[in-house]
């Protein structure tokens, strides 16, 4: 800021009145405006001090706050990862169990037993297309009177004459026996079937084989 001396040196070295009248007048104009130009830089300078002041003591608290979040913010950064490393480690070892006890299933067998109850109904037509000798070993017994017509040249005379024989029978008899024959009924089937798996098996150790491969790249990616 000017020197307020100075400016009334100058404003009375300007109002000598040995120079003319315009001059002086100039002079005193010309001072004028530096006493105005000092007085407003002055006024500037102390309202920008004072506005830095009142900003200063505004961002202050503002900073404490904002120091504070952070903080906050980076311990609860650091619990997180913590735990995030812990759960993985922990994750990793159980990958890394259920892989061992994947590759020791192989040698196990799962035995079960199925129950089974339920009916079941039977609607069917079985059809029978079959032939059978029928041996035939008898005696036919015959008792009878017979009437034999004899021509005696005057007329018929019927001549009876008593029988009492035995005819034995013995032959074989073919039947061709042709049927269809329907079956409609219901069974009550109640049992208990038991299971074995063996998990070594082709069809159970490839699929145990990938299943356990999975498990270990798996586990590496940890």
């Amino acid at each position: 800021m000017p020197d307020q001396s100075q400016s009334t040196d100058d404003i009375n070295q300007r109002l000598d009145p040995t120079p003319g009248r315009e001059t002086a007048i100039e002079a005193i104009a010309e001072t004028a405006a530096a006493v105005s130009t000092a007085v407003v830089a002055e006024q500037a300078e102390q309202t920008e001090a004072r506005t830095a002041a009142a900003v200063e003591r505004r961002i202050k608290p503002l900073t404490a706050l904002l120091l504070v979040m952070m903080g906050v913010s980076l311990l609860i950064h650091a619990l997180t990862l913590s735990r995030l490393f812990a759960v993985r480690n922990t994750l990793k070892d159980e990958i890394g169990r259920l892989a061992t006890t994947v590759e020791n299933a192989k040698q196990e067998q799962i035995t079960y037993d199925f129950t089974i109850d339920q009916t079941i109904p039977i609607n069917v037509v079985i059809p029978i297309n079959e032939s059978v000798v029928i041996p035939v070993n008898t005696t036919v017994e015959i008792k009878q009177d017979v009437n034999i017509p004899i021509d005696t040249g005057f007329g018929v005379y019927n001549l009876p004459v008593p029988l009492d024989v035995s005819i034995p029978i013995s032959t074989s008899v073919p039947i061709d026996f042709q049927q269809n024959v329907p079956i409609s009924t219901s069974i009550d089937l109640q049992l208990t079937v038991p299971i074995e798996i063996d998990l070594g098996s082709p069809q159970f150790a490839d699929y145990l084989d990938r299943l356990h491969k999975a498990l270990l790249d798996l586990e590496q990616q940890f």
